[in-house]
């Protein structure tokens, strides 16, 4: 073993049985399928796939140097024409900002051209946070000088990782945004963690950041298997990867290199490539959610009636009634919690008859939304329709207990009984 390598795991021990800091703490619940990559990344239980492995540091790469030390780079340079999929890269330059913040619930994000964004994802040697997990590559892409530049900084061991980070915090700060997938639960905060301790100054704060699981989750979630980048880089932009090496086998890739062993890097480098141009594919893709087609003219791709009946929530939680109702009208018939909704728009719309038509009907079923509905029901008939009323309210405040769960349970028997309370006998 070199002097130098024994250094290097040297220092790698010192950090490794560190305590672990709980994933993204103030972020939100994390969805199975992550958990799943989770349980793998941190384990041992699957044995990575048969590839071709490579001995001694990886192709192409590049020294950078900063105050915090060493590091390198791996950068390619694409035509903004380059089609990753279906899609061309350039089309994510035809995304306006204000149509990005309405989708992503997020007004921070209207001013966002995705023209200077970068499009952000990161390899670590594990998903929890703490001194012992390290970000070893991070691919930053965007468009410059008229093409779509992909930067993948590398850290070849321990001591070069601050300078990896030390350059990341660089580049995001001068940037008008960024752009990642389930990143504001994952990535920044691996990052911003990495950089407090090596102390650099993270560069997150008050910085635009469109992350497109969320969005596109609540688009298609309920049309999917999974909300997996792999999943909807697929059914949505027919990204097609031959024989990719999961992320999850990223953690041994760089431990195998540190040691001296054949490696599955290259692998690692072209996985977190894809990554990011599917980043740009899924952006524009997700821009054109509501006009339903592609600048182009040519159909979105991606199952109608799931998004239209997105659309719809996201419409009515907006409080614009009037186009909530003319997307679920476009979504047909796609189950019971659409119908809901239709009858709460058909309500906000003083559509009343109509409304109680439906929340009656709904109500028949004893179901949470069966609950739901009988009460909705109750209140629509109120006084002018007693009987019809007080038996809504008894059938709300019947299921409410067994068929909801937690402070709505609660609140729907409460609410029912306090209605029967004011309804003559």
């Amino acid at each position: 073993m070199s002097d130098e390598l024994f250094a290097r795991l040297k220092r790698l021990r010192k950090h490794v049985d560190a305590p672990k800091a709980s994933i993204a703490p103030n972020s939100q619940p994390l969805p199975d399928w992550f958990k799943r990559r989770l349980a793998r990344a941190d384990g041992d239980a699957l044995a990575p796939p048969e590839r071709t492995k490579t001995v001694g540091e990886p192709r192409e790469l590049t020294p950078l140097a900063n105050r915090f030390g060493s590091c390198t780079e791996r950068v390619a340079r694409l035509a903004r024409e380059h089609r990753h999929g279906d899609w061309r890269l350039d089309e994510a330059l035809d995304a306006r900002g204000e149509e990005l913040a309405w989708l992503a619930g997020d007004p921070a994000l209207a001013t966002l051209s995705l023209e200077r964004v970068l499009f952000l994802d990161i390899e670590t040697t594990g998903l929890s946070g703490g001194a012992g997990t390290y970000v070893y590559l991070v691919g930053l892409a965007g468009f410059v000088d008229g093409a779509f530049e992909v930067r993948q900084g590398f850290a070849r061991g321990p001591d070069e990782e601050a300078a990896l980070l030390a350059d990341v915090a660089e580049r995001v700060r001068a940037c008008a945004g960024l752009v990642t997938f389930f990143g504001k639960s994952f990535d920044r905060h691996r990052l911003q963690d990495k950089m407090r301790v090596h102390g650099v100054e993270p560069p997150f704060a008050e910085r635009p950041h469109l992350d497109l699981y969320h969005p596109l989750r609540r688009l298609y979630g309920r049309a999917f298997d999974d909300g997996r980048l792999g999943t909807l880089e697929r059914e949505l932009c027919g990204v097609r990867r031959e024989r990719d090496l999961p992320g999850s086998f990223a953690p041994a890739a760089w431990f195998d290199f540190l040691a001296g062993r054949p490696h599955l890097l290259e692998e690692v480098f072209r996985h977190n490539f894809d990554d990011v141009l599917s980043l740009a594919t899924l952006a524009a893709h997700l821009a054109c959610t509501r006009a339903g087609v592609r600048v182009d003219r040519s159909p979105l791709a991606g199952p109608a009636g799931a998004r239209a009946s997105a659309l719809a929530r996201q419409a009515a939680k907006a409080r614009d009634w009037t186009n909530a109702l003319a997307w679920l009208e476009r979504a047909g018939d796609v189950g019971v919690e659409a119908r809901f909704l239709r009858a709460q728009v058909l309500r906000r719309l003083a559509r009343d008859a109509e409304a109680l038509a439906l929340f009656a009907e709904l109500a028949l079923s004893r179901d949470a939304v069966g609950a739901r509905a009988s009460l909705a029901a109750a209140r629509l008939a109120g006084r002018a329709r007693a009987s019809e009323a007080r038996v809504s309210a008894e059938r709300a405040r019947e299921l409410a207990p067994r068929t909801l769960v937690g402070a709505e349970s609660v609140r729907v028997a409460r609410d029912a009984e306090a209605l029967l309370s004011r309804l003559p006998s």
